[in-house]
């Protein structure tokens, strides 16, 4: 057999060999993502990291590879460090409260300077009116308030207030804020005023002279009376003689427009 031959048949018998089979290898999936098991997954992609092998052991256990997902470890400890943070704030918060309730409300109270149910020279002392009128500022802005908007209001000292608003504008003149009688009917303020003269220690007229001016009143000639009467209007104390006609003038204005 010359060489050609044997050439040929080699190539021949090489050719005859069955052909080795060659696994194509398969796209690989995109880097990063992997879907779950249905037992082990919501149905959605999860994202992990690609710089985590999976383990070998854990791959021979479980016939899976066991995947770390460290972005969600940080994420979290970032949250245990912030529900830290937040705890703290709450703990300072809490320690600021239990401060204020201990210290600074007990002197808030403390300051409340009331002028209900005080003397008339006190309340005139602690509030005195804004123009140097020896009046507490209660009265002044009471009958001011009646002078301008309550005189033809019908039964403007007959018909009582809404209690609890009566008492939030008396919780605001004894705790000295700002009580915006314009915001409420004139029979709401009619019935302030009265409840600040009603709840006086001493009656205007005071106790010594409440007597002298009965005496007065019954008195046979108006000359005695008016005479009388000047004297004891006299020889009361300078903030209630200035109340006292304060409320004459103020009631005769009243009784003109009914």
């Amino acid at each position: 057999m010359s060489d050609s031959e044997k050439n040929f048949s080699g190539s021949a018998d090489e050719s005859s060999k069955p052909p080795l089979l060659v696994k194509k290898k398969k796209k690989s999936e995109k880097p990063g993502y992997k879907m779950f098991d249905a037992e082990d997954s919501d149905d959605a992609p999860v994202m992990f990291d690609d710089s985590v092998r999976p383990s070998s052991t854990k791959l021979k256990k479980h016939g899976r590879p066991s995947f770390k997902f460290s972005g969600k470890i940080k994420l979290k400890e970032k949250e245990k460090e912030d529900k830290k943070d937040i705890g703290d704030k709450r703990d300072e918060k809490g320690l600021q409260k239990d401060y204020y309730s201990k210290t600074q409300i007990p002197s808030i109270v403390a300051a409340e300077i009331p002028v209900f149910g005080v003397a008339l020279s006190l309340a005139v002392e602690r509030t005195p009116s804004h123009d140097g009128i020896m009046l507490p500022v209660i009265v002044r802005e009471c009958i001011d308030y009646i002078e301008e908007h309550g005189l033809l209001y019908e039964g403007i000292y007959r018909i009582s207030g809404v209690k609890s608003k009566v008492q939030m504008l008396k919780d605001a003149y004894n705790r000295q804020q700002p009580a915006y009688l314009f915001e409420h009917d004139p029979s709401i303020v009619a019935s302030l005023l009265k409840q600040f003269l009603r709840e006086l220690p001493e009656p205007l007229l005071t106790n010594d002279l409440n007597s002298h001016f009965e005496e007065a009143s019954v008195l046979k000639t108006s000359k005695e009376r008016l005479e009388r009467l000047n004297q004891c209007i006299s020889s009361l104390p300078p903030c209630n003689r200035e109340l006292l006609s304060w409320m004459i003038v103020h009631m005769n204005h009243v009784i003109a427009k009914v």
